[in-house]
């Protein structure tokens, strides 16, 4: 039970990055 919430919070938080590094690049793009 705990591995698996382990495993999801590692999971939500990949997403996270992943999305803050594709806003990240829009952004770049978008100045530049």
């Amino acid at each position: 039970m705990i591995f698996e919430i382990k495993q999801t919070e590692k999971s939500y938080r990949l997403i996270q990055f992943k999305l803050f590094t594709i806003l990240f690049l829009k952004t770049l793009s978008a100045f530049f």
